[in-house]
């Protein structure tokens, strides 16, 4: 069953997401809105739907979600973003170690079993996930 929220990326995609007037649907309620009267969020460079939900206001799995669909359905590029979303949305950053492992888990049970018995390290684990999902971890300390 997909997550709502991959649904809404499909549903936006489907009406052409790439036009200046073209409607969007919120990730999270499913609310339409114009990205044209849309503010934009610098802090995770996805435009604010009105109920006020962006990518800041998801929970760390939920992102890496839609961050995914946003690469498979869209191509990893938004012509509309005031950036050029190139790929600055692929960057993970600070996202707590047990739902990165969580998330791994859940979408590459061979990786998680090789790292839970100890086949793994730490760094190759999170290399093999970033070949395979097109996604960048950072961690700080």
């Amino acid at each position: 069953m997909e997550h709502f929220s991959y649904k809404m990326v499909k549903k936006t995609y489907a009406e052409g997401c790439d036009r200046e007037n073209a409607v969007h649907y919120c990730f999270q309620c499913g609310k339409p809105f114009k990205i044209n009267e849309a503010e934009y969020c610098e802090k995770c460079n996805w435009w604010k739907a009105p109920c006020g939900h962006c990518g800041c206001t998801l929970d760390p799995i939920s992102r890496i979600e839609i961050e995914l669909a946003f690469q498979k359905i869209c191509g990893g590029k938004c012509k509309l973003n005031p950036k050029k979303r190139k790929k600055s949305s692929n960057i993970i950053k600070n996202l707590p170690k047990e739902s990165f492992l969580k998330w791994v888990e859940k979408f590459y049970p061979d990786l998680y079993s090789e790292y839970t018995q100890g086949r793994l390290a730490w760094e190759d684990l999170v290399r093999q996930v970033e070949i395979r999902s097109g996604l960048i971890f950072i961690w700080t300390s």
